[in-house]
């Protein structure tokens, strides 16, 4: 029980830990973290618009980029011959270097015949 005490009492900031009495030759200090810098993340982000052309609404889904550095933002929810914004974050911590481009497939949910695509291009450096 008091091995649990002595575990439980923090020492105060800096000062050592000496723990019992009995182990006075063992001093512990509390160590330093060194910590990494965070890798700055550009982001380039973009917008595309979709239309829904059919006289009934559309509930629609995104599929996942294969190189896993984009991200969506949209409602999912298209009135009849309405329009909805779909926001694309590219990550470029995420991406390789060099050229990326993903065609990005926009599919119906209750109905996998109705789809579109569009495709997005970047630079990553």
């Amino acid at each position: 029980m008091a091995d649990l005490a002595r575990q439980l009492r923090s020492p105060a900031a800096g000062a050592p830990d000496r723990g019992s009495a009995g182990d006075e030759q063992h001093e512990r200090r509390p160590t330093s973290r060194r910590h990494a810098r965070p890798r700055a993340r550009p982001r380039a982000v973009r917008q595309f618009e979709i239309a829904n052309t059919s006289s009934g609404p559309l509930t629609f889904m995104v599929a996942r980029s294969g190189c896993r550095c984009l991200f969506y933002d949209y409602r999912g929810k298209l009135p009849p011959k309405g329009k909805e914004t779909i926001t694309v974050t590219v990550d470029a911590a995420r991406a390789k270097a060099g050229a990326l481009q993903e065609q990005i497939d926009v599919t119906a949910k209750n109905d996998p015949s109705v789809k579109g695509a569009f495709t997005v291009q970047a630079t990553i450096k």
